[in-house]
């Protein structure tokens, strides 16, 4: 065949073997299709183990490779319409080698990848089999995590219809918890508050049927839901211990979720700026390996640099994670929350067009997948800077789409948008409104642990107040935005809001 030109040597990946390839892909596509599928079939399922055979060490480098040979086995086999007993164990064979490889795909955040693994696996076995029960809710993770919204609802319906016939409740409720968490993403009408107490109930039963892994993947769910209710330390209490568990367990994938869910209270949450630059770096040595992880660690540590004043090595963190995001191919949604944090990063460093461009960009990207929950809260963001930065018309579309978007308990886009109508109505002269959404926002933030969201609802009340004569009050709100930019150690914030304040006391001596 070499003389033939057919074929030539090539570089063996396993040492003291020699290897061949084909001189043109044509070549190789004449050959493949000269095979009847019975003989494809074989010659694919003896590739598998002669590799599995000859690098018993390796398995694990070459398990994407032989998971695909087995699925190729099985599938031909399937197409002939064999009733061969053993294949039913090659196609748990072959899932299980692609679910192995899914696993490491998505620990090194290459979410695209894990999810089309996780689906070929899954398709291969019988329906209600306990393999592919339970790969069912790391297959509905890989499609949320790779944006594919649709897939990961119907996935959804379909494995609790499967799990329900099957008589397999631990796999039924994980389901269940990823429908809510789904939920909160596609309709503005759910109430987070509700969403909670729906995962608890299916938490504590898990706990009292003594499957804790279960009850460790709904404390993880529950953490992330009571940080977008504005309870940052509790979430971080419940992301803590379900860390703890699965540490214990060995459980990477659930300890690596954890660690992500902890990321958000260590930005908008009580934790001081260097106390959470101290643990973003202890989660870098947990992490090291899981880029998209990395890279959400950067983007965090770039907020919390710029908290302080070192813009320069703040702005060159957030876009190290930015980039690494997307080389990994991130789904729009990662891209969109890393936008958030962007558009405030940015805004605070003064780079104004920097912050506007990557919030657009996200926007654009979650209403193109009818995403409404992030895309609420982006958008107050970007009325923020658009209203600061003079451009009313602008602010004005963004702050209707987040009051349109908002869910009916998120507190953070109810009160991003309030706060930013009520400078509106300011400059418009409407001041008395002004005031009552000013309050409002006072009042949807104050309950919460976000400290920096609740000084600069102080804050807008104080320009309120000012606005319309009333110093003395403004004084004591800007105060308390002061004294609260001071317990999160934000020195930026913290310095800009006494600037004002000064200029309020000599503009009002008495």
């Amino acid at each position: 065949l070499v003389r033939k030109e057919l074929i030539r040597p090539g570089r063996s990946s396993l040492a003291g073997d020699d290897a061949f390839r084909f001189r043109h892909l044509l070549i190789r596509d004449a050959a493949y299709d000269s095979m009847s599928k019975e003989h494809r079939a074989d010659l694919h399922e003896r590739f598998a183990d002669w590799l599995e055979r000859v690098a018993p060490g390796r398995a694990t480098e070459f398990e994407e490779i032989i998971g695909y040979h087995l699925e190729q086995a099985v599938r031909y086999r399937r197409e002939l319409g064999s009733t061969d007993p053993g294949a039913s164990s090659l196609a748990t064979r072959a899932a299980g080698r692609l679910s192995s490889a899914a696993e490491r795909a998505l620990l090194r955040g290459d979410r695209p990848a894990a999810a089309n693994l996780v689906r070929r696996g899954v398709e291969l076995l019988d329906r209600g089999s306990a393999a592919r029960l339970v790969g069912l809710p790391f297959l509905v993770e890989a499609l949320l995590e790779s944006g594919d919204l649709s897939g990961a609802g119907q996935t959804i319906a379909d494995g609790v219809e499967e799990a329900t016939a099957a008589g397999s409740r631990g796999v039924e409720a994980r389901l269940l918890i990823l429908g809510v968490m789904l939920s909160l993403t596609t309709d503005p009408t759910r109430s987070q508050a509700e969403a909670a107490e729906e995962i608890d109930g299916i938490r504590a039963e898990l706990e009292r049927e003594g499957d804790e892994a279960g009850a460790a993947f709904a404390s993880v769910r529950l953490a992330q839901v009571e940080f977008w209710l504005g309870r940052a330390r509790k979430a971080d209490e419940a992301a803590r211990a379900a860390i703890g568990f699965a540490r214990r367990t060995g459980d990477r994938r659930l300890e690596l979720a954890g660690i992500q869910t902890l990321l958000g209270p260590l930005n908008w949450g009580p934790f001081p700026v260097e106390e959470s630059l101290r643990r973003c770096d202890e989660a870098a040595e947990w992490v090291s390996g899981h880029r998209i992880l990395e890279a959400g660690l950067a983007t965090i540590r770039g907020y919390l640099l710029t908290l302080i004043g070192r813009f320069d090595e703040g702005r060159d963190s957030f876009q190290r994670g930015l980039d690494m995001r997307q080389d990994l191919g991130v789904s729009e949604i990662g891209l969109a929350i890393a936008g958030q944090v962007g558009v405030t990063t940015l805004a605070i460093a003064g780079d104004v067009e920097g912050a506007l461009a990557i919030g657009r960009e996200g926007i654009e990207s979650l209403q193109s997948m009818g995403e409404t929950g992030f895309l609420s809260t982006s958008a107050g963001f970007m009325a923020d800077v658009l209203v600061g930065a003079g451009r009313t018309a602008e602010a004005e579309e963004m702050v209707e789409l987040c009051e349109r978007s908002a869910g009916p308990d998120d507190f953070s886009s109810q009160a991003l948008w309030r706060r930013v109508r009520a400078r509106l109505l300011v400059h418009a002269g409407d001041v008395e409104r002004a005031e009552r959404l000013a309050r409002e926002d006072v009042a949807l933030v104050d309950p919460t642990d976000y400290t920096i969201e609740r000084a600069e609802a102080r804050r807008g009340l104080a320009d309120v107040l000012a606005a319309a004569g009333r110093v003395g009050e403004a004084l004591g709100e800007l105060r308390q935005a002061v004294a609260l930019y001071g317990d999160k150690g934000a020195t930026v914030l913290e310095e800009r809001a006494r600037m004002r304040l000064a200029e309020l006391e000599a503009a009002s001596p008495g």
